[in-house]
């Protein structure tokens, strides 16, 4: 666990498997495999246009279908300002300011988002954030994963 200050608002973050509540990781999860297979920007979309474009080309219309709905989620993110990729950082956040956050609704994880933001945080700090977690959560599960084969060879 650590700690973020943000303007004197201090956030208690999970960076580790062993504290990480399930249904935090679960979310954390679904979100990061969402923003993969979707995403949630521009960015994102110019690549499924690409592909999109690929699928066609080569004639493969179950693949080009499957891309072209993916990218119209992607459409439907950035017209309502959802992003996984942001919303994937709100289930490590443990506290705000000593208080515990429970309430991991979207609409929740969208106000604390809007506090974020309204405090100054950017998208690219919290996208930092995310990878900085991810690293620290693959290595924590490797290391698990690890001292499992070794408990049971």
């Amino acid at each position: 666990m650590h700690k973020i200050d943000i303007q004197g608002r201090i956030l208690e973050v999970y960076d580790s498997i062993d504290e990480l509540p399930i249904t935090r990781f679960h979310l954390f999860n679904r979100y990061l495999l969402i923003d993969a297979g979707v995403g949630s920007d521009v960015a994102d979309y110019d690549q499924h246009l690409a592909t999109l474009l690929k699928y066609i080309e080569l004639g493969d219309k179950e693949k080009a279908t499957k891309e072209a709905m993916n990218m119209r989620q992607n459409i439907a993110f950035i017209q309502s300002e959802t992003s996984p990729r942001l919303n994937a950082f709100v289930p490590l956040i443990k506290t705000i300011d000593g208080q515990l956050i429970n309430d991991l609704s979207e609409e929740n994880i969208k106000a604390i988002l809007k506090l974020l933001n309204d405090k100054g945080v950017k998208a690219s700090t919290i996208f930092r954030w995310v990878e900085e977690a991810k690293k620290k959560l693959k290595a924590s599960l490797m290391f698990f994963s690890r001292r499992q084969q070794k408990a049971q060879g």
